[in-house]
């Protein structure tokens, strides 16, 4: 059996503690008793004991001092041989004992309260300093020869105040300085607790500090150096040296890791924890890795990717059951086996790859199956390593991927015939996905917007809008994806204004709709060009007008020509009879019968007007040059116009047309006139201008000659321009026109083959624009 050592105290506390109050109450009880029969002897032991122990804290102190942890005990060892010289020579000068100084009590108790001072400072000191660097030897043996040589100092000079006068009692020097070593041990203790010292130790030097300020508190009652208290002080003083002692010498010797060597101890307690945690977690990563094979076991078999692992000699070492399904061999009669030579062969490459350290994925390949047929894979293969990083073999995953290749032909098939409608539709079918982006391009799109499908998939769609659509474009976009309310979404087709690659507008129908797919939602919009067919809608609402107008015309030709008869039927005997009439009649009536006859006169060329207007058959026309035309109907302006309008005349050609220079001039004073009532008294610019224009025809180009007869004077509004060709229309005063000029000017130049446009703003003047088409047999006379 192994002699029972302090660490018996974790296991029986109370039963120590019991015993060890016991001896010491047994023995306090000694020493009273010791005490009252000879108080010297008592006195005498007790300082010895005291001496003694002091002695042994420096002995054990200083010949522990090389391999000591911090300093905290060579410190207090230094300190307790000051302190037990101290006391030894206090016991040396008690009253009664007399061997040093004058027999009195006063030196005694000086050196009393000099040794508790330097007890209480060297402890403060000590646990101030417990936690930094440790000291040299230096400066423990300064400290010491700096107390001693202190000491002696204090001593030799008579420096220390007296502490006790024989029939007084103590001073007040005395109880103050009982006071103070009071505090700084009270202090002391408080920093004590919250040092880094072994619990044990810290517990038993709190212990000394209270039991030796108890005895402190005790000696300042006392009335003579022989009293009771002064007995229970130093009974007190014994139980503080035996707490220290403890705390020290026997924690030292016996138990030296705590005190000693606590942080080696405190480095084998956190390695012991550290092992203990490393072992529970290693033991804990073992159940997690017993419980991922397991897992990983159960996963491999339950694949439905044939895995198949192979060692470094190229023998099967894993065949799961979906290789079993799709090779028709079971894994009993392939592990430990070679690979098939036929497979082997078709995976050679992977397989050599993957031994020197590759990983290879995704090819796809055909294995040939036991009992005829293949199977279509596609094989992964990677390196098995060792720990060391040796290779140990590979493994192969390997998935059939037939079914995958059925659907990816049919959906490659249904491609090609998707592709082949929208290649046929005349439509544009345009794509686009969440961020407005161009994903199909039909033939039909490229068409209508003039880009090659490879110049706008992955472009913005927003390319082929107008610029203010294409600024809004993403926030419409954006603003559906959140809200799911959309501008054209799902409504029907609608007219819009998109944009050719060459910058003009394309007028669609268009239509937009949704549909979801694994990639995200994706916009299909449909795209009609009606340009052409607006432009169909416009020239033939065109033409339906100038049918109206022409039948209306037709109407009142009719109507115009048989009241023209009529009326000239009239005017003959009316004319005739006025003029003889004139000759015959007595001067004072020839200025009544001139107006008659010249208002006949002017009802006869009316007539004669409505009758050309009316007249239906095609007049007869020859190749006329129409530049001399315009220059002789010119000349006849500037007689026939005011003088306040300048005529400028602007004639770049002089090309050959079929028409009759008398309904030229009629056509040019009609409108010079009507331009001269417009810009009226004050007079301004009349331009006639001739020039020749090319236009698109169905054969190439064309020419044509553009006549344009232009005023400054107040210009027309819209309603006036609609109306302006139509018989007896006249913005004139009664009297001032009969509104036949400008229908008939429009029945001419129809019969020539031509057109007549106006433009007219108010305040901007108007300009005629007559083309006419040049004469054939002149062309191309020109031409050769």
């Amino acid at each position: 059996m192994d002699e029972p050592t302090l660490g018996d105290a974790a296991v029986r506390p109370w039963a120590r503690v019991a015993r060890g109050a016991g001896i010491a109450a047994l023995a306090g009880i000694a020493l009273i008793g010791l005490a009252q029969a000879n108080f010297l002897l008592f006195h005498t032991l007790v300082e010895t004991f005291s001496v003694v122990v002091a002695f042994t804290i420096f002995v054990v102190a200083w010949n522990s001092r090389h391999f000591s942890d911090g300093h905290f005990f060579p410190w207090i060892g230094i300190a307790y041989l000051v302190v037990g010289t101290l006391d030894l020579l206090h016991a040396f000068s008690y009253k009664g004992i007399g061997l040093l100084g004058d027999g009195g009590a006063n030196l005694p108790t000086q050196l009393w309260v000099t040794a508790r001072y330097v007890e209480a400072v060297s402890w403060l000191l000590a646990i101030l300093l417990e936690r930094r660097q440790r000291l040299s030897h230096a400066h423990a043996l300064g400290y010491g020869a700096a107390l001693a040589t202190g000491i002696a100092v204090a001593f030799g000079f008579d420096l220390v105040p007296d502490c006790y006068v024989e029939g007084q009692g103590m001073t007040g020097f005395k109880l103050a300085s009982e006071y103070a070593v009071i505090a700084l041990k009270v202090v002391t203790a408080g920093l004590v607790l919250r040092s880094g010292l072994h619990p044990r130790v810290r517990t038993l030097l709190v212990a000394s500090l209270a039991t030796g300020g108890a005895a402190e508190v005790v000696f300042t009652g006392y009335l003579s150096v022989f009293d009771f208290a002064n007995q229970v002080g130093h009974l007190l003083k014994v139980a503080a040296f035996f707490f220290i002692y403890r705390a020290t010498v026997e924690t030292g010797l016996v138990e030296p890791y705590k005190l000693l060597f606590r942080r080696l101890q405190a480095a084998h307690d956190g390695l012991e924890v550290t092992v203990a945690d490393r072992t529970r977690e290693l033991a804990r990563a073992n159940e997690a890795l017993a419980e991922s094979n397991a897992r990983l076991d159960a996963l491999i078999k339950a694949s439905p990717l044939a895995i198949i692992a192979l060692d470094a000699d190229r023998r099967v070492t894993l065949w799961n059951k979906s290789a079993e399904r799709m090779f028709g061999v079971l894994a009993a009669g392939k592990l430990g086996r070679p690979l098939r030579p036929d497979v082997e062969a078709n995976l050679g490459a992977m397989l050599a790859s993957a031994y020197s350290g590759e990983c290879v994925e995704g090819l796809e390949t055909t294995l040939p199956r036991t009992g005829g047929g293949e199977a279509h894979v596609r094989v992964y293969c990677a390196p098995l390593l060792e720990a060391d990083g040796t290779i140990a073999g590979v493994v192969t995953v390997n998935a059939d991927i037939g079914g995958e290749l059925a659907a990816r032909q049919s959906l490659l098939d249904s491609q090609r015939r998707l592709s082949g409608i929208l290649s046929s539709v005349s439509d544009a079918i345009i794509t686009i996905d969440e961020r407005g982006l161009i994903q199909s391009f039909n033939p039909a799109a490229e068409a209508v917007f003039g880009y090659g499908a490879s110049e706008v998939i992955g472009r913005n769609v927003s390319i082929l809008m107008q610029p203010a659509d294409a600024a809004l474009h993403d926030s419409y976009v954006r603003r559906y994806v959140e809200t799911g309310s959309g501008r054209f979404l799902g409504a029907g087709p609608r007219e819009f204004t998109a944009r050719h690659k060459d910058g003009h507008e394309v007028l669609i129908d268009l239509q937009v709709n949704e549909t979801v797919t694994a990639e995200g939602r994706l916009f299909i919009g449909v795209a009609r060009d009606i340009s052409a067919r607006r432009r169909a809608a416009a020239d033939k609402q065109a033409l339906e007008r100038e049918l109206a107008q022409a039948h209306k015309m037709e109407a009142l030709g009719n109507l115009a020509g048989g009241i023209a008869h009529e009326v000239n039927n009239m005017l003959v005997p009316i004319i005739g009879l006025a003029d003889l009439t004139l000759r015959r009649a007595p001067p004072d009536l020839h200025a009544n019968l001139g107006k008659i006859l010249t208002a006949a006169e002017r009802a006869r060329d009316i007539v004669g007007r409505v009758l050309t207007f009316s007249r239906t058959e095609i007049p007869s026309r020859r190749p006329l040059h129409l530049g001399e035309a315009l220059r002789e109907a010119v000349r006849l302006l500037s007689v026939a116009l005011p003088a306040a309008i300048d005529i400028r005349c602007r004639l770049d050609a002089d090309p050959v047309v079929l028409a009759d220079a008398t309904e030229v001039q009629q056509v040019i004073l009609n409108l010079a006139t009507n331009a001269a009532h417009a810009m009226g008294p004050q007079g301004g610019v009349l331009d006639v201008g001739l020039r020749l224009e090319d236009t698109a025809s169905g054969g190439g180009p064309s020419r044509q000659a553009v006549v344009t007869v232009a005023d400054n004077g107040s210009g027309m509004d819209e309603r006036t321009l609609s109306k302006i060709f139509e018989p007896f229309f006249t913005t004139k005063a009664v009297g001032k026109g009969t509104g036949m000029g400008l229908s008939v000017v429009h029945g001419i130049v129809s019969k020539w083959g031509g057109a007549i446009a106006v433009e007219s703003r108010i305040g901007h003047g108007s300009t005629f624009t007559i083309r006419l088409p040049l004469h054939e047999a002149a062309t191309a006379g020109d031409a050769a």
